[in-house]
This record gives structure tokens, sequence and C-alpha cells, in this order.
């Protein structure tokens, strides 16, 4: 129950009230579109193409990359990340993310299931832009 007060905090602090209706139709209708799949591989193209919108700094070290990414999302309230190196793979972990927000408020409970794409598609264009390339690729642990 108290899970469920947060998110509607949330939906009406972060939503603008008028974005709420659209958004949760749009959810509606983008779910009755496809399969569980076909939507996540939707939000995974859309989050890159939201990262291809962003001006990334020249970056020298990982931690130069983790205070831009930081930015953008502070400028949206969408939380922060951290970004760590284990020699074979890079760990990235966002904290506060707006998954929970956009699928268990603005968003409807059937889109929690492809909404986080959206994260995954925004991180794999990030740090093919910070030289990785496709040697490197991004996907959702939890």
């Amino acid at each position: 129950m108290l899970v469920a007060k947060n998110n509607d905090y949330k939906v009406k602090r972060q939503t603008s009230r008028h974005w709420r209706a659209l958004l949760a139709a749009t959810a509606s209708e983008i779910t009755s579109q496809g399969s569980t799949v076909e939507l996540r591989s939707m939000m995974v193209r859309i989050g890159y193409r939201f990262a291809s919108h962003t001006t990334m700094p020249d970056g020298e070290t990982l931690d130069d990359y983790e205070k831009f990414m930081c930015a953008v999302w502070a400028d949206m309230d969408w939380g922060w990340v951290e970004l760590r190196d284990s020699g074979d793979a890079l760990h990235i972990t966002h904290h506060s993310s707006t998954n929970g927000l956009l699928s268990n408020g603005v968003f409807n409970k059937t889109s929690e299931e492809w909404v986080s794409g959206f994260l995954e598609g925004v991180y794999q264009q990030w740090v093919s832009r910070m030289g990785a390339g496709e040697k490197l690729r991004v996907k959702q642990a939890s």
C-alpha cells in the first residue's frame, strides 16, 4: 500500500496533469499492438534515439561519462547512475529509475515488462559513443 501511494505521489509531482491521460492511453494502445518482445525492442530503439539527441562531451575517464549521464538524468528528475568497470564488463547501476513510475503510474501495469527497454537503449547508445562500438552490449540484469 505504501508503494502505491509513493507512485501516486511521484506521478502527481513528476508528470504534468496535461499529459497523464494521454500517456496512459498511449501505453494501453502500444501494449495492445504487439508482443512483449516487440514492444521492448521498440522501447530500446526509442531509448537509442533519445540518447542520440544528447550532446556527450569528450570524456577521458569513466567518471567523466558518469557525470554527464547523471547530469542528463538530474535535469529530468530521473535518478542517477553509477558506472563500474570490472575488467570484463561495465556495470551500469541506475538508481531511482522512472521504470516504476512509468509502469505503475502514468503507464499501465502491463507496460512493466517492456518500458524498461528505454534505459537499455539509452545506455547502449551512450557506451557506443564512449568508444565501445559494438563490442559492448547493454543488457538489463534486474
